[in-house]
């Protein structure tokens, strides 16, 4: 029996015995939080979903200590990973591997969404949420597994929805400031005034600013590391009866930061120098955010509309040799997006039915300058070729898609739910690649060559079943087959193909041709799942395994001429890797553990992922990539889990204190499974002392200072270790106050 045999049949008998077992009864606890999610585009409680979803209260995020970015967002997401790659401006998060293949102009492969309009979409800090979409939340939502039907916009392996606070109709106002580790003040405020019976209003603001070093510049001693943030909101709600409700909410952040860590060689442990002349390595970002939603009864149905536009404006600059000298290379990324949805949902006797249509639009201009790289020399034809460049890439993308899903009562008990989704994605671009010396980048592909020129349409129809039994009131179980696609596009780094016999593969021309376009990845998964509760709510137990076909699968690769090497020939580009096989098995847990009253409350919550797959049949012309290989960001082993306490002190303040962890081990970097990916064990906490206006609080991350590396490159040293590589952040720990009124 094969390995994959053997570990689905143990998690067929993990998943059965969590639904026959029998627990006792214990002593009387608080139950857990009951959670209202629009996983399925409507409310219904998050245990009654037949899918596999998680979800996070505002107040639960907060009482494990906050989030600012992506990156603590996923710390707390079970099942989902962080890539971080070579910098803050293209990580992104992954759900059951997919996100691996991530290069200019290609689509994330998670949905990523803000009061459901999709946002993702842009070269620099598009494949994550911005600080200002983790701002004020009600909750965070995520989806594991397919959402083609119902989200589209390339939900491979999943979506995460973030749902903001609306204004609401009382008078309410809080701020809190602090100080943490490296200097880091802190200060941020909310302020929601009912102007009317119905009409109100939300501001709010955000700022941080660290003027302190986790890292010392070797030339100048002063910090590599820094960060300024600051950002406002403004949202308007009009309620004018129980049947029409309207929000607007506006958005606007300036940041300016270090460009996402320093960069170690195995060889030297020291951090990369950055000199003077080039200056200091960053990243600012400049951007606004405008949503319009409402929603409206018809009496025989619920009409609801979404309009977002996003725009995002950013430089980041670099040493991209890592060394003293005058080399840098400076990118800038203007990007907008529009989205907008419409749809109609209602309910007859055994029926739930929803009809909707969405489109979405990206203009980006994506520019990337080198300058100071030494003049090369062509050792075959021993001429010498200035490599400072210019490579703009303009990006013109639209997609449309209809959308509907119908459950149906079969009977008390089970229930049949049908989705579909028809989607047409169009791309076009232009590719201007030339050196400062007038010449173009790509010898054999010119500016205003076609294949500098691409244009490509891909049309797509993505389905998902999922039948389910509720055996009892607490009880559930259900099994779903779904699609999902991913679009797509065009390689803006070509390489330099070889003319033969004067040049060496390689070495001054490709080693692998770089392909023009790529095709969708596609996908088919199976899935089967329990949802439990006992000991009326104080126990949830979920589990679930699934099995996934990939067609087309893509992947990250470069031409054979690392680009670090050779500038002006190498290139990264994305391929249709072949077809890839992936499985896994899910545990959630969450306890309410059974304390005397006068001890308090203590809430857990742990979650078990495994994970693994392989390509099949790779295409011959990709010959770093072999059959057998494991499927890239696959992590074996993934455990995430919080314990939150509540105790009265006194009649007027309550003590709180949270834990987590989180654990990833197991998996490689890249589709050529060169590079592994760093096994690692993380702890947050947070202490804080809360009355009706004061909150005292003290929070850390990465509690014990566990340092691994995030991103590796460059040349192998030894057997899945490369010479360069980056690390986590250290410890921070942070101390604020809040006030209420």
């Amino acid at each position: 029996m094969g390995s994959r045999h053997r570990f689905l049949a143990r998690a067929s008998v993990m998943v059965l015995a969590a639904a026959v077992a029998a627990p006792v009864t214990p002593a009387a606890a608080q139950t857990i939080e009951e959670l209202v999610v629009t996983a399925r585009k409507r409310e219904e409680n998050v245990q009654d979903v037949p899918a596999v979803v998680s979800a996070l209260s505002g107040e639960n995020i907060r009482a494990l200590g906050g989030v600012s970015d992506t990156r603590d967002l996923v710390q707390l997401l079970p099942g989902v990973t962080f890539i971080e790659a070579a910098s803050k401006a293209n990580a992104e998060p992954n759900i059951r591997g997919a996100g691996q293949a991530r290069l200019p102009n290609s689509d994330a492969a998670i949905g990523l969404y803000r009061d459901g309009a999709y946002i993702a979409g842009g070269n620099i800090g598009g494949r994550a949420f911005q600080r200002f979409d983790l701002f004020d939340v009600e909750r965070v939502e995520s989806l594991r597994g397919p959402q083609g039907a119902l989200y589209g916009r390339n939900a491979v392996g999943g979506a995460i929805n973030t749902i903001t606070r609306k204004p609401g109709f009382s008078d309410s106002a809080e701020v809190t400031v602090g100080y943490g580790d490296h200097d880091t003040l802190v200060a941020n405020g909310l302020f929601n005034k009912a102007v009317t019976d119905t009409f109100a209003v939300r501001l709010g603001f955000d700022h941080t600013q660290q003027s302190g070093c986790i890292y010392k510049r070797l030339d100048t001693g002063g910090c590599f590391d820094f960060m300024k943030y600051g950002a406002g909101r403004l949202a308007m709600r009009w309620r004018p009866n129980d049947r029409f409700d309207a929000t607007f909410v506006a958005d606007y952040s300036d940041m300016a930061t270090d460009s996402g860590g320093v960069g170690f060689y195995r060889s030297a442990p020291r951090p990369f120098d950055t000199n003077d002349v080039n200056g200091r390595t960053s990243l600012n970002t400049a951007q606004s955010n405008f949503n319009f939603s409402f929603s409206y009864d018809l009496g025989w149905a619920d009409l609801y509309s979404t309009t977002n536009h996003r725009r995002r404006d950013s430089a980041w600059y670099t040493d991209p040799d890592g060394l003293t000298g005058n080399a840098q290379a400076l990118r800038t990324d203007k990007s907008e997006t529009t989205f907008h949805e419409t749809r109609l949902q209602g309910e007859a006797d055994r029926l739930n039915w929803l009809v909707g249509a969405d489109l979405f639009y990206l203009k980006d201009d994506y520019n990337i300058r080198e300058r100071g790289l030494a003049l090369l020399v062509n050792t075959m034809t021993m001429t010498t070729i200035n490599p400072n460049s210019d490579l703009n890439t303009l990006l013109d993308s639209e997609s449309y898609g209809v959308f509907g899903s119908v459950e149906y009562s079969l009977t008390e008990r089970a229930k049949l739910q049908a989705e579909a989704r028809y989607s047409y994605d169009k791309k076009e671009g232009e590719i201007i690649a030339v050196r400062v010396d007038g010449g173009p980048r790509y010898v054999d592909f010119p500016p205003g060559s076609p294949q500098a020129r691409p244009s490509v349409s891909f049309e797509n129809l993505s389905w998902g079943v999922t039948a389910s039994y509720r055996w009892t009131p607490e009880l559930m179980t259900f099994a779903r087959v779904a699609t999902a696609f991913r679009a797509g596009g065009f390689n803006s780094e070509l390489g330099n193909p070889c003319n033969m016999p004067d040049e060496v593969p390689g070495t001054s021309c490709n080693l692998i041709d770089v392909p023009f376009t790529y095709e969708p990845e596609k996908s088919i998964t199976y899935e089967a799942g329990l949802k439990s509760t006992w000991w009326e709510r104080r126990l949830l137990l979920n589990a679930n395994v699934y099995w996934v076909e990939y067609k087309d699968l893509l992947a990250n690769l470069n031409n054979g001429i690392p680009p670090m090497m050779d500038p002006l020939n190498g290139a990264m580009f994305l391929a249709n890797a072949g077809d890839a096989w992936a499985l896994g098995a899910e545990v959630d847990l969450s306890v309410s553990a059974p304390l005397p009253p006068e001890l308090g409350q203590l809430t857990f919550t742990a979650n078990y992922a495994h994970q693994e797959g392989e390509f099949r049949d790779p295409p011959a012309f990709l010959t770093t990539v072999r059959k057998g290989n494991k499927v890239a960001r696959l992590r074996n082993a993934q455990v995430t889990g919080s314990a939150l306490y509540a105790k009265p002190i006194t009649e007027d303040w309550i003590l709180r204190a949270s834990l987590t962890v989180r654990h990833e081990s197991g998996g490689f970097q890249g589709a050529e499974n060169n590079t592994i990916l760093d096994d690692y064990t993380v702890f947050g906490g947070r202490v804080a002392l809360e009355s009706q206006h004061w909150t005292l609080s003290v929070r850390a991350q990465n509690l014990f200072n566990h340092r691994y590396f995030t991103n590796q490159g460059g040349t192998q040293v030894s057997p899945g270790l490369q010479e360069e590589y980056r690390l986590n952040d250290p410890r921070y720990v942070e101390a604020t106050v809040t006030y209420r009124w």
